[in-house]
């Protein structure tokens, strides 16, 4: 027989989980913009999301991997922190830094676990379409998420027009081959388009020029 983690280990785990709760992201929950959801709340907001739509969608989908990728597709950030869309103080480069970073000091610190960096470079390389389905998926739940705002979010953090639509044509290149997914978030964002008066307009006209 193997021989099985201690309790300190499970321990140390439990300990990781609970600084990942400590990762706030940039989802507003409700109309609060103050309250923020956690990367906890996150993945488990995606796995439930994922266990009701994934069978109606592709039957042929594993869901065990679903639910892995949704539980471990942002376990970077305990490390690398979150790196929200409209934050001008990370580069692309940053982020991947930061990211490369994390995903050693989890090898390093949890060589026991070969599962979870297994996971993470499958869904991090898009290599299965149950990747796939969890990286359109995310973009999905941030697109609910936002929905309990409405148009707080996007003035907030300064959102106008022409930045949103640089935002959607950048987040459509997400939803490779999901294109009920791609309809659902389309579907929101269109609402947005439709309506630019609910976006920022402070700078329009600086920007356009």
């Amino acid at each position: 027989m193997k021989q099985l983690p201690g309790i300190n280990r499970l321990v140390e785990l439990q300990s990781l989980m609970l600084k990942l709760r400590q990762v706030k992201r940039a989802m507003p929950i409700h109309s609060n913009l103050d309250d923020t959801e956690n990367v906890i709340e996150h993945s488990y907001s995606m796995a439930i999301l994922a266990l009701y739509l994934a069978p109606k969608i592709d039957p042929s989908l594993d869901m065990g991997k679903i639910t892995a990728f949704c539980l471990i597709h942002d376990i970077l950030e305990v490390y690398a922190g979150d790196s929200p869309a409209f934050n001008s103080a990370w580069t692309k480069e940053d982020q991947a830094k930061r990211e490369l970073d994390a995903r050693k000091r989890l090898k390093e610190e949890w060589p026991d676990f070969p599962q979870l960096h297994g996971y993470i470079g499958e869904y991090e390389d898009l290599k299965s379409k149950e990747a796939c389905f969890v990286s359109a998926l995310d973009v999905t739940q941030a697109n609910l998420m936002i929905e309990f705002s409405k148009d707080m979010y996007w003035k907030h953090y300064g959102v106008t027009p022409k930045r949103f639509a640089t935002f959607v044509q950048t987040r459509s290149k997400k939803f490779k081959n999901q294109a009920v997914l791609y309809d659902y978030s389309m579907k929101m964002f269109s609402y947005f388009s439709d309506h630019p008066e609910l976006l920022h307009q402070e700078n329009d006209a600086a920007q356009q020029d």
